[in-house]
């Protein structure tokens, strides 16, 4: 028999309490710094929009997890605890906007001025990397746990048959992209340029992001997995903070962006350019000519993009 729906400890209220309007306030602040940032919507970065966009995620989650902690209560019902575990479910959205983020840093540091549909680097990330992760979040909503254990708690999570292999994806995905993320690394901080410092803080913050967002994401699903479920006020607190730490995180590395990604791909472009120089190179190749044929390269690029550049300040002129 069941007993009577537990009351949610007060040290767990209040954790959850100070969580929620610490997430919102501060999803606030950053999502109005990018609004004030927006010159153009119509010129806007993808990578742009899906910082705005991971931010609206998040805050609907939070929002809406904050209701049913604060005015209702997980342990109140089995209709609760159900929208609890959908609650998480719809977590897993902001993942899905966090990981397409990823491949378009991907891409913008490692394939700059190709088109997406000729990159196969970003081909292979999008249907590798996106798709799959949607039919994994179909497989948690098929394979849910939310019910109301002998004490009247709410306890949610997900059968490991949908569970184990977003684990084993997120290990992957974490291996996968510190090794796109690594060779960038190792040219930009061989081919020192100062006009590709910016660049290169870039492609750190980047790194360093990934590396600790989907930490986190693996951390949370191997204790739910774990625990086989655990109660929805831990979980929904767990992924409140889990969203928290997600967003400082994401405005770290984004904060290096600039409104108009000329200059990256510019810079991307050089260093990739005199890479494949160098590589192409043998050992008699010499210095000189060597050194002659990066500052060409380097020349060339500079005035593709800053004529590209002047026709795109141009055309608004002539519309």
């Amino acid at each position: 028999m069941i007993s009577p729906p537990t009351e949610v400890p007060a040290p767990a209220r209040v954790v959850t309490m100070i969580l929620t309007m610490l997430t919102i306030a501060i999803l606030a602040v950053f999502f109005t710094r990018r609004l004030h940032q927006v010159k153009s919507w119509t010129t806007l970065p993808v990578l742009n929009w899906l910082v705005l966009a991971i931010y609206v995620d998040s805050f609907f989650f939070v929002f809406f997890t904050g209701i049913l902690s604060k005015a209702f209560s997980v342990n109140a019902s089995a209709g609760f605890c159900d929208a609890a575990i959908l609650l998480f479910i719809s977590y897993m959205s902001t993942k899905i906007l966090l990981y397409y983020f990823l491949v378009e840093k991907c891409y913008l540091i490692r394939s700059a001025g190709e088109p997406r549909r000729q990159s196969k680097l970003w081909l292979f990330n999008f249907f590798g990397v996106i798709c799959p992760y949607i039919v994994l979040v179909v497989l948690m909503i098929v394979y849910r746990i939310a019910y109301m254990n002998k004490e009247g708690v709410c306890i949610i999570g997900m059968q490991r048959n949908a569970l184990i292999p977003t684990i084993v994806f997120d290990v992957f995905l974490n291996v996968w992209l510190t090794t796109l993320f690594l060779q960038p690394l190792r040219d930009y901080y061989s081919y020192k340029q100062q006009s590709s410092s910016r660049l290169r803080n870039v492609v750190v913050r980047t790194f360093v992001g990934s590396c600790a967002t989907l930490a986190l994401s693996i951390t949370n699903l191997t204790v739910i997995a774990i625990l086989d479920g655990e109660p929805g006020y831990i979980c929904l607190c767990l992924c409140n903070l889990d969203i928290l730490c997600t967003t400082l995180i994401l405005h770290w590395v984004s904060s290096v962006d600039a409104p108009e990604d000329n200059d990256v791909l510019s810079n991307a472009r050089r260093i990739q350019n005199i890479a494949t120089i160098r590589a192409a190179s043998n050992s008699s190749t010499k210095p000189d000519l060597l050194e002659g044929a990066e500052k060409g390269v380097t020349l060339q690029v500079d005035i593709e993009f800053q004529s590209g550049s002047n026709d795109a300040s141009a055309r608004p002129q002539h519309e």
